[in-house]
């Protein structure tokens, strides 16, 4: 029981890093952004790319793609922890972390493909 206490640790951990990058990543494209909005947009092509990347990183979009039915919420009450711990089984908790983890190295992906192709287009 304590290996799976330290796995579920350890993935912990790990989400809450990628949590950190994904939020670095968001604000990295923010400021290239602005730095977009100082420069004159040529043409439709540019215009409609700038369009679409700020709806991606409006902030409720964001907080949309994290809700996912793997992903663990870390906003709930004690009562409901005491429910949840009683209720689901290690295996399934290291599992939704799995998948948790995996979302998160998504989004940083997607983040970064966005923050370069605003480089590019800049």
């Amino acid at each position: 029981m304590d290996q799976i206490q330290e796995q579920i640790t350890v993935l912990d951990q790990k989400i809450e890093r990628l949590y950190q990058i994904v939020e670095q990543l968001s604000h990295q494209i923010a400021e290239s952004r602005l730095e977009q909005q100082d420069n004159p947009v040529r043409g439709s092509e540019q215009a409609s790319i700038v369009a679409q990347h700020q709806q991606d990183f409006d902030r409720e979009s964001l907080d949309s793609a994290m809700k996912h039915k793997d992903i663990l919420s870390d906003r709930s009450d004690s009562k409901s922890n005491a429910n949840y711990d009683s209720e689901v089984s290690s295996e399934i908790q290291i599992r939704r972390l799995h998948a948790q983890l995996t979302a998160a190295y998504n989004r940083i992906a997607t983040l970064e493909e966005q923050l370069l192709a605003c480089k590019i287009h800049s």
